[in-house]
C-alpha cells in the first residue's frame, strides 16, 4: 500500500470538485492504496473567483461566507505541515493550474522542509509547460496528460520498491539528467469506477447561481 496525499492549492477559493483529483483518487483507492487530501479552498480569506462572477453578473450577490466560511484565520502553511506529519504520506500529488502556480511553489517548499517524500505535479499547467515544474528543485516528477494510469503505476512501483523512470506520461529526474517518457494510452474505465468525492468537503457542492 502506498499512501498518497493529494494537494489542491485552490487559492481563488471557489468551490468545485476537480475531476483529475477525484478520478485519480478513486483509481488508487480501488487498488487498495491509501489516499487523503489537503485542500485550501475554504482556508483562503477571499473568494476571488466568486467576487469576479458577481461583478460580471454571472451570479447574484449572496452571503457565501454563511455557507463557505470566512477562512481568514487559518494558517495554511501550519495546517499543511500538520497534515503531512499526521498522514505521513509516501507521495505528495499536486494538481496545478496557472492561477495556483505561485501558491503551489510555496507549498512545494514547505513540503520539502517537512518531508523527503517525492512530489509529483499534474494538471493543465504541468501538461502544457512541464519545464516550469521539472526544473523546480522541490519537484521530483511531472505527469503530462491523464494521470490515472501514471499515478497507479507509480504507486504500485513505490509499493514494490521498483524503479520509477520508465512510466508513461511521467517526467522524472535521475542523476545526470531528466527522463521524459512518451504519453501512454487513455485509461480504460471499468463500470465500477468513477470519482471519489468522499475526500472533499461537502461545501464544494454549495453553489450560488441565481442567488
Amino acid at each position: 500500500m502506498t499512501k498518497v496525499l493529494f494537494v489542491y492549492p485552490n487559492k481563488e477559493g471557489y468551490p468545485g470538485i476537480p475531476l483529475g483529483i477525484s478520478t485519480c483518487a478513486d483509481v488508487l483507492r480501488q487498488s487498495k492504496h491509501e489516499i487523503d487530501l489537503f485542500d485550501i479552498t475554504f482556508m483562503v480569506p477571499k473568494k476571488q473567483d466568486h467576487e469576479a462572477r458577481e461583478k460580471a453578473n454571472l451570479v447574484l450577490e449572496v452571503d457565501v461566507e454563511k455557507y463557505w466560511g470566512v477562512g481568514g484565520n487559518v494558517d495554511i502553511s501550519k495546517e499543511f505541515r500538520k497534515k503531512i506529519e499526521t498522514f505521513n504520506p509516501d507521495l505528495l500529488a499536486f494538481s496545478v493550474v496557472e492561477n495556483n502556480y505561485g501558491t503551489s511553489k510555496k507549498l512545494f517548499k514547505i513540503a520539502k522542509e517537512v518531508s523527503s517524500v517525492p512530489i509529483i505535479t499534474g494538471g493543465v499547467f504541468p501538461t502544457i509547460a512541464p519545464q516550469y515544474f521539472i526544473e523546480d528543485n522541490n519537484v521530483d516528477l511531472v505527469c503530462r496528460g491523464e494521470g490515472e494510469y501514471a499515478l497507479l503505476n507509480l504507486a504500485n512501483r513505490m509499493q514494490e520498491g521498483q524503479k520509477l523512470e520508465n512510466i508513461p506520461n511521467l517526467i522524472t529526474k535521475k542523476k545526470g539528467g531528466i527522463i521524459s517518457n512518451d504519453l501512454g494510452s487513455y485509461y480504460d474505465w471499468p463500470s465500477t469506477m468513477g470519482q471519489d468525492w468522499g475526500i472533499f468537503d461537502e461545501r464544494h457542492l454549495y453553489k450560488p447561481f441565481i442567488g
